[in-house]
């Protein structure tokens, strides 16, 4: 190795430490998520007076949760006040529904003024209401049923079908084990040609389904693998609708 290239290689080696150090002091003093920050807010200051026609996730950015540090603490401890400023905040806005992505799950002082703005906007959503009246498997099997790619919907009526579908996929697996609880594969196992034409009919349909679940699947055609396309892009509510299809079925 000559003495050009070894110089340029020191160049090379000092300039990367340098740049690396530069980066990790950056990341350190969260000049990122400030730039972030700063960028997040310019965007929704260029909108300004613009009202979406589609879901808007409302959060908070870093440079006023900074502020609200000293006062409040960490998130964990906020007066419930603020969410009921909030609300009323969303209520002017225009906001059509609210839903609350956190649980309330112990009583506070301030809980009648967060009680009060709820009952004045009159479209809030609370998770713990959805969990104690109808159990948190109904919450998460809506959040895995919905299509998120557009307008959130959620109401009585749309729980209700939730819970249809939830029993329906419970009571068919109940079935299913009730079935099979003394099945013994050595001693009861048929074989294939062996079995009853709708015994096979079912097999085969069955696997045909399950092919489109799975990645390598092929034999159910693009119809059948849907599904899975579907659950790679996000969109949970096809696979769990072709569930509940087929726990219908």
């Amino acid at each position: 190795m000559n003495g050009t290239l070894m110089k340029r290689l020191l160049v090379s080696t000092a300039l990367a430490l340098v740049v690396g150090a530069l980066l990790i002091t950056a990341y350190h003093r969260q000049y990122f998520a400030a730039a972030q920050a700063q960028s997040t807010d310019f965007l929704f200051a260029a909108r300004a007076g613009e009202q979406s026609q589609t879901t808007v996730i409302v959060g908070i950015d870093q440079r006023s949760y900074r502020e609200l540090l000293p006062t409040y603490g960490p998130l964990v401890n906020w007066p419930r006040t603020l969410y009921a400023q909030a609300l009323e905040a969303l209520r002017a806005a225009g906001a059509r529904v609210v839903v609350l992505d956190i649980f309330f799950d112990a009583a506070k002082p301030e809980d009648p003024h967060l009680i009060a703005a709820m009952q004045q906007m009159g479209n809030v959503i609370a998770p713990q209401k959805i969990s104690d009246t109808l159990g948190a498997e109904i919450l998460r099997l809506w959040v895995a049923s919905t299509d998120y790619s557009g307008e959130l919907s959620l109401s009585d009526e749309i729980l209700k079908r939730v819970v249809e579908g939830y029993r329906r996929i419970r009571n068919t697996l109940r079935f299913l084990l009730a079935n099979v609880a003394d099945f013994d594969p050595s001693r009861d196992a048929v074989p294939v040609d062996q079995m009853l034409e709708i015994d096979r009919y079912a097999m085969a349909h069955a696997a045909q389904w399950q092919a489109g679940l799975e990645a390598q699947g092929v034999a159910g055609g693009e119809s059948a693998r849907q599904p899975l396309v579907a659950a790679d892009r996000r969109q949970h509510g096809v696979p769990h609708g072709a569930r509940v299809g087929r726990c219908h079925e």
